[in-house]
């Protein structure tokens, strides 16, 4: 009877981390963490993590470096939601904490 219950448990818990869609992975050329969702086939949203240090030309280049990996090509759609740091925006409120880098990238169909 133990034995089967323990069996029962272990596969809740694989079922449970099977369907978990989304995943936090480090970048560390970049030094910056992201988060992968997968909407739909061939659609991917990401969400790359602001540090105080991190520059916005370093999450931009990653994300398009990222894009191009994803996609595994050229021909992808880049939609970026969020994130994006003006010129001024610095200048104007030095204690402004920019939201993170949040882009869809939809990948042609192969």
């Amino acid at each position: 009877m133990m034995r089967f219950f323990v069996l029962i448990l272990c596969l809740q818990i694989t079922s449970c981390t099977l369907m978990k869609n989304d995943s936090n992975n480090w970048d560390f050329d970049h030094d910056l963490q992201f988060k992968q969702e997968q909407l739909a086939e061939n659609v991917y949203q990401v969400v790359i993590h602001r540090k105080k240090q991190t520059r916005f030309s370093q999450l931009s280049s990653f994300l398009l470096r990222y894009a191009l990996d994803v996609c595994q090509g050229y021909g992808y759609k880049l939609e970026v939601i969020e994130g994006v740091e003006g010129f001024y925006d610095k200048d104007v409120a030095k204690s402004y904490i920019q939201p993170d880098l949040k882009a869809i990238i939809e990948c042609p169909k192969k």
